[in-house]
């Protein structure tokens, strides 16, 4: 318990308020599920969980000392860029309206042979991270001349598929909501003094602590983009799922 009261007393000396939030109810859900689960875990497996948990909190100590990279991970992991919040945030837009086509296969009676089911949610995250350059192409683009060249086994093909699914899937950055881009927008502008809630102690002497946060929720928005509330209801709406190749 003194290493989740020193993680959350860390994260309570952030300087973004949403952020906080996010990482607060993040980790307190990890451990409760960490508590409940520790006695089926190994010795290996619960100093691999320490080990995890100082490393975030060496993070968010770093993050008050002015250091960019660290200031960078943390708010790409709290709203939803990377890790484990990143995976949450991307299966809910991978959930399949109702009435939609089931998923595709290769070949009918050979259940290895089936194909990413792609949501439309998630399509439109992928043609709007390969839109900002954050991949090259999407999986949907990929996957047409591996189904079309007929010489490739089924099952090879779909493994391919699967492959370039998952490459994609590792490099895509998850959209934000209109709430938290206003909110990222408002702190860019904003003194930062209201938010700190204990000193923001830069490890450089001259540098600007309010331009140093500044710059880096600027650098943090411009790597990302907002999924709105028309776009999401039209595409959550029953309809046929994005075919591999289109």
């Amino acid at each position: 318990m003194q290493l989740y009261r020193t993680l959350c007393k860390e994260i309570r000396a952030f300087w973004d308020p949403l952020a906080r939030s996010y990482l607060r109810d993040h980790f307190r859900e990890t451990f409760r599920s960490a508590l409940q689960n520790r006695p089926k875990w190994t010795q290996e497996r619960v100093s691999s969980f320490e080990k995890r948990i100082l490393q975030f909190v060496k993070r968010l100590q770093k993050s008050r000392q002015g250091h960019v990279d660290h200031c960078s991970y943390l708010l790409e992991y709290a709203y939803g860029q990377r890790g484990p919040l990143k995976h949450k945030r991307l299966r809910e837009l991978s959930v399949i309206p109702p009435g939609t086509e089931s998923p595709i296969t290769l070949l009918p009676s050979e259940p290895r042979t089936r194909l990413p089911h792609i949501s439309p949610l998630l399509a439109w995250v992928y043609k709007q991270n390969h839109r900002l350059g954050f991949i090259r192409n999407t999986p949907m683009r990929m996957s047409k001349p591996i189904i079309a060249d007929k010489t490739i086994p089924p099952r090879n093909a779909a493994n391919k598929i699967w492959r370039c699914y998952s490459e994609c899937y590792r490099r895509i950055r998850a959209p934000l909501t209109p709430k938290e881009w206003e909110h990222l927008s408002l702190l860019a502008q904003s003194s930062f003094s209201e938010h700190l809630n204990s000193p923001f102690t830069p490890k450089f002497p001259r540098t600007n602590p309010t331009r140093f946060l500044q710059r880096r929720t600027h650098q943090f928005l411009q790597n990302t983009f907002v999924l709105d509330e028309i776009t999401h209801h039209k595409l959550s709406a029953p309809r046929a799922v994005e075919k591999h190749g289109e």
